[in-house]
């Protein structure tokens, strides 16, 4: 059985491919498995991956075109390592990236383990890493939590409690760093990525592994083990996909509830809908009426959430 199994979805990526893939084989830690899900590029795509697998260091799986989250979710049914972590066509590892993560996991026996990373947008930026800074960093995530359980150079270990009540709003795990233990994932309740959402689809998979069943500690490896490339688009503005938000938040929602207190659900809900629906009043009310119905809050409480954002409203 492989240690880990690295998931990587390709559709139309023949400018990156080749990158990511090598980023892996790079790597320090050797039994790897390397899954490739090609969703039905037509790019050429697939003569780069073919090269691979005729070369034996990929499993490669082609596709009709049916999107990130079932490409995914086909690289964790094929998988066979203990660990499993994802890795877009269009991004690259840095080197050690797996064996910090790993050896983390194996130390704590945390389920989840994530990092920081860089976020690049031009070819400038990529040849002058060292100088970016990365973006959990650039948040002062690290601030937001009163102490960890345990803290060793770069690692740290977050109560699950903890961890659930200071990232409500804003998960800073990024999918291109998260390394799950397999097992705990296929044994728990959490299912798969959601096809339906359009957009947050990672968010919405990691907040169900997180919050699915209890854990002893969330991992964090405080470094740079990865680089995103991301892309202005304008879909990311699109109103329509605040729906989409609605949607998962609601799930949030009632996964979260039993980790936090009525007041700290109630504050967190607020600020949480606030910053997702600033432009878009009446989906921020509507969001609210969701959040107070699957928490099950009392009707005080139901009435302050309501309220606040009705006053918001009407600035």
């Amino acid at each position: 059985m492989p240690e880990v199994s690295v998931i990587v979805p390709v559709y139309n990526c023949a400018e990156y491919c080749r990158q990511a893939i090598d980023s892996i084989l790079l790597q320090s830690v050797k039994d790897v498995e390397i899954i490739v899900v090609d969703d039905g590029s037509t790019d050429g795509s697939d003569r780069i991956l073919n090269k691979f697998f005729s070369r034996g260091s990929i499993r490669y799986f082609p596709q009709k075109n049916k999107g990130p989250a079932e490409a995914r979710n086909n690289g964790i049914r094929q998988a066979r390592g203990r660990y499993v972590t994802f890795l877009d066509a269009d991004d690259f590892l840095l080197p050690n990236s797996l064996e910090k993560r790993l050896s983390l996991a194996k130390r704590s026996k945390s389920p989840f383990i994530f990092s920081d990373y860089y976020k690049i947008q031009t070819s400038e930026e990529l040849d002058s890493l060292e100088r970016l800074v990365p973006e959990n960093k650039s948040a002062n995530w690290l601030k937001k939590f009163s102490g960890a359980i345990q803290n060793r150079g770069t690692e740290y270990l977050f109560e699950q409690k903890d961890f659930i009540k200071t990232n409500f709003v804003f998960l800073k795990a990024w999918t291109g760093t998260v390394l799950a233990d397999l097992d705990y994932w296929k044994a728990g309740k959490a299912g798969y990525f959601d096809p339906k959402l359009v957009k947050g689809q990672d968010m919405d998979m990691w907040w169900r592994l997180i919050c699915g069943q209890n854990t002893e500690s969330i991992g964090y490896v405080d470094e740079p083990l990865a680089v995103y490339r991301f892309y202005t688009s304008s879909w990311h503005k699109h109103d329509q996909l605040a729906y989409y938000d609605y949607l998962r938040f609601k799930r949030l929602f009632r996964l979260s509830r039993p980790y936090l207190s009525p007041r700290e659900f109630k504050d967190r809900a607020y600020k949480l809908c606030w910053a997702y629906f600033k432009e878009n009043p009446g989906l921020r009310l509507r969001m609210m009426s969701a959040a107070a119905v699957e928490a099950g809050l009392d009707w005080r409480m139901t009435r302050a959430l309501l309220r606040s954002a009705w006053e918001t409203m009407s600035r």
